[in-house]
């Protein structure tokens, strides 16, 4: 089931969630950096595709998508966070 639902006028301030959580969270994602030589085809510069999707975006069950600015990107994880506690 899609559910539209739009947040506004979240306060930072009023969150359980420190900055140091938010960069934690943050880290987390910056993980993903790959080395490319290990995705090469037959020792040719072609890269296997299906090998880097399964390594940087690994099939999982998301019940929640966050659409947000990149401006808005603290407040997202945020909330990503109070989401992930309740679950």
């Amino acid at each position: 089931m899609f559910l539209d639902l739009k947040v506004e006028n979240v306060v930072a301030s009023v969150s359980e969630w420190s900055d140091s959580d938010v960069v934690s969270y943050k880290a987390k994602k910056d993980n993903i950096a790959i080395r490319l030589e290990e995705y090469l085809l037959n020792g040719n510069n072609l890269l296997d595709a299906e090998k880097i999707q399964q390594s940087v975006f690994p099939e999982t069950e998301i019940d929640v998508f966050i659409s947000h600015s990149h401006n808005d990107e603290d407040q997202a994880i945020r909330i990503a966070l109070s989401l992930k506690k309740l679950a």
